[in-house]
């Protein structure tokens, strides 16, 4: 019996001779067939075109992307992260996230906290848990529940010193103009080299890349939908406080109640994964480098500003998100 399978070929045993038949003929008939469709499938591999399917390829899943992970019936939001999930469902977000069911989701995202949206995710099933009680009596039971814990840091750009020239005017009466000669000498005594002119020598420390500073002993107000929190920032321009895992956002005060008042709007749980492109563009746009869109496609202004936050961080100025770049926004960005 002969039977054809989805590629259009057909394949299978060779048929049983009839009586009658020559069986050598029929095996010879069938291998020939066989050849001929071996050279068939050859022949179609080698014509497809090797591009066909990046084009066809979803903007989820664009360079460096890995696109909606995992499985189970909850699908993620915007905004969603493992402990507003647990907090849903009634759960710890560690019972949730080391389920051996997320297991897929636990490798490629590594972070409970940043999650994609359409991730998939497996909720467990509760356990039930008896607890012995005397009857006929009132009994208190609490519900435990698991606050969030928002950690900030606030950075700034550090103070430039003023770049300072000195111009030679005309010579005094009496005075002396130093030569070149006189400038070589002066060099080889003090071992730094003294331009003609007066200008300052530059410092190699100046080809060193300016890293910020961080924000330290801050005073602020942080107000989580409603939820009040104010304190000052550590040496470090760190900051925490526990806060409502089903909050998405907040607003941060700097230096409330004076005429440096800044006020900083944050989107809790909307960070996207770093290995998407929109995870990058959006760590960069908290470090001051806007890209302008926040989706998946590659713009000039992504790549122009991501060349900046190279440059800025000694980097090889590429315009890609290769990994040393993301190797390093996840030093100064934390997740």
């Amino acid at each position: 019996m002969t039977t054809a399978n989805n590629t259009g070929f057909r394949t299978g045993a060779p048929p049983r001779a009839e009586r009658g038949s020559p069986p050598q003929e029929i095996i010879e008939d069938h291998e020939k067939a066989v050849q001929e469709a071996q050279e068939e499938i050859e022949s179609y591999l080698e014509d497809a075109d090797p591009d066909q399917s990046a084009e066809q390829v979803d903007d989820e899943t664009q360079p460096g992307g890995t696109g909606p992970v995992g499985e189970g019936d909850y699908v993620c939001r915007d905004g969603d992260c493992m402990a507003s999930i647990a907090n849903q469902y009634g759960f710890f977000w560690e019972t949730i996230w080391n389920d051996p069911a997320n297991s897929e989701l636990r490798e490629v995202r590594q972070d409970p906290h940043v999650l994609l949206e359409d991730d998939r995710v497996t909720i467990p099933e509760k356990r039930r848990k008896e607890d012995p009680s005397a009857a006929e009596s009132h009994h208190r039971f609490r519900r435990k529940g698991e606050p969030a814990k928002l950690r900030l840091r606030i950075m700034q750009e550090p103070e430039q010193e003023p770049e300072w020239e000195e111009e030679i005017g005309d010579v005094p009466s009496g005075g002396e103009m130093n030569t070149d000669e006189d400038n070589d000498e002066q060099s080889r005594s003090t071992g730094s080299a003294a331009p003609a002119g007066g200008v300052a020598p530059e410092d190699d420390e100046d080809d060193q890349p300016i890293q910020d500073e961080p924000r330290a002993n801050c005073p602020y107000t942080l107000n989580v939908e409603g939820t009040l929190f104010d304190g000052t920032t550590d040496a470090d321009g760190y900051l925490e406080h526990w806060i409502d895992p089903a909050a998405r956002t907040a607003e941060l005060i700097l230096h409330p109640g004076t005429e440096n008042e800044e006020h900083i709007g944050l989107d809790l749980g909307q960070v996207n994964p770093l290995s998407e492109l929109r995870g990058v563009k959006q760590r960069l746009a908290n470090l001051g480098f806007e890209c302008g869109d926040r989706g998946e496609g590659a713009t000039e202004k992504f790549e122009e500003e991501l060349r900046k936050f190279q440059q800025k961080n000694g980097l090889p100025e590429t315009g890609e998100p290769d990994q040393a770049t993301r190797d390093k926004l996840l030093e100064l960005i934390g997740n």
